[in-house]
């Protein structure tokens, strides 16, 4: 939950489409492209997948152990 917290803010702001205006900055806007698809792809499933990966199996008992472990100290 952790990393998916810390992903979206990055998936909101695609700093590749912010260009410099004389104003200022200007939002970026999804024209459905394959650069579109791809940024959804690499900051959005990618992120989730790999958090729900790691919460699963033998992965979740071992970072809980070292959670625990670290709390400990």
């Amino acid at each position: 939950m952790v990393l998916l917290v810390l992903y979206l803010p990055i998936a909101v702001v695609d700093v590749g489409r912010i260009k410099n205006a004389v104003g200022g900055m200007t939002a970026q806007t999804w024209r459905g492209d394959a650069n579109d698809w791809l940024n959804l792809l690499v900051q959005v499933v990618v992120p989730i997948a790999i958090t729900i990966w790691m919460l699963t199996g033998q992965r979740r008992l071992v970072m809980e152990q070292n959670i625990m472990r670290l709390l400990e100290k």
